[in-house]
């Protein structure tokens, strides 16, 4: 087993070294083509930033929003969804007191068959 990890690592280093075989470089910062990168767009992309450009500050991050959903609003749909789950378990109820009323179906067991009998002479 680790022979198998040594080949297989010695192998994946060989071909890192090959750019003719057309392997993607995992290490390379960008691998789209540009003729990719022109086409269309359904979304248009952000203007590129230089490479001067600083990083956001932790202070220059905005607070929470202020318009949250008002209480009421809130209060309405927990009330719609607690009617739903009362709505759902009712069905339930229902259903299951519908499978206990009806006869239970008779469903074969597989383990319980014998394998075939032949005749005594024909073995």
């Amino acid at each position: 087993m680790k022979r198998i990890g040594c080949a297989s690592l010695i192998v994946v280093l060989m071909l890192a070294g090959c750019d003719s075989l057309g392997l993607p470089n995992i290490f390379a910062s960008d691998q789209v083509p540009q003729t990719v990168k022109d086409q269309p767009r359904a979304v248009s992309a952000p203007p590129p930033l230089g490479d001067n450009t600083p990083w956001p500050r932790l202070g220059d991050v905005p607070f929470k929003p202020m318009d949250f959903t008002p209480l009421a609003t809130s209060d309405r749909y927990m009330n719609e969804m607690s009617a739903d789950r009362a709505a759902a378990q009712k069905i339930e109820q229902e259903t299951d007191t519908q499978n206990e009323t009806q006869p239970q179906q008779f469903v074969p067991q597989f383990g319980a068959l014998k394998p075939p009998q032949f005749p005594k002479g024909q073995q």
